[in-house]
């Protein structure tokens, strides 16, 4: 006995019609199925394009880069004054005051070109009752002394940069760039609140 199941062509009368309707309808099952599996593949391809842009766009606007890049001008005062050569979340306020927005590590760098005899002068930083001091002698020609140090500011408070020179009142700062960066990126911490009772 054969199960085979004769081609459609050959059948006659009420089978032949019965094995048409069901292929057709298996046909368009499979359309609709097709369909339907196409549609949800647009939705996820489609879905994840927008996500993947909104990542990106939410990446470029977090400023990973926080710090400040100041030039000395010339100015008789106590504090240094500067112009900024390039910045991006820290502020110069008055030609010489240093908003710093974050507490935390930050590195500071500066190359300065000193003149005078051979007693030293002290590039000082100060921030509330904070001084960080560097002590710059002078040299030869147009050689720059270039320094950098890993420090850590406070929110919220300014910082300025002075220049003393007790010993010797012809050594003379001729030319100072200052850098200050923020080295922990995107992580924000606040200075935590001191408790006596806790």
């Amino acid at each position: 006995m054969d199960t085979k199941e004769p081609p459609s062509g050959m059948l006659h009368g009420h089978t032949a019609v019965g094995l048409e309707t069901r292929g057709q309808r298996k046909l368009a099952v499979l359309l609709f199925t097709q369909s339907v599996l196409t549609c949800a593949c647009a939705a996820l391809c489609v879905y994840t394009l927008y996500k993947v842009h909104r990542f990106e766009q939410a990446w470029h606007e977090i400023p990973l880069d926080k710090g400040i890049y100041l030039r000395k001008l010339e100015n008789p005062g106590p504090y240094l004054n500067f112009t900024v050569t390039w910045n991006k979340g820290l502020n110069l306020e008055h030609g010489s005051e240093i908003t710093v927005p974050i507490a935390g590590p930050y590195v500071l760098y500066f190359c300065a070109l000193v003149y005078g005899n051979n007693t030293k002068g002290n590039l000082t930083l100060s921030q509330g009752h904070t001084n960080i001091s560097f002590e710059l002698l002078p040299t030869l020609g147009d050689r720059y002394v270039r320094q950098q140090k890993v420090i850590s500011l406070y929110e919220k408070e300014k910082v300025t940069f002075s220049f003393e020179n007790k010993y010797d009142r012809y050594l003379y700062l001729q030319d100072l760039s200052v850098g200050l960066h923020y080295l922990l990126g995107a992580q924000e911490f606040a200075t935590p609140e001191y408790d006596p009772h806790a």
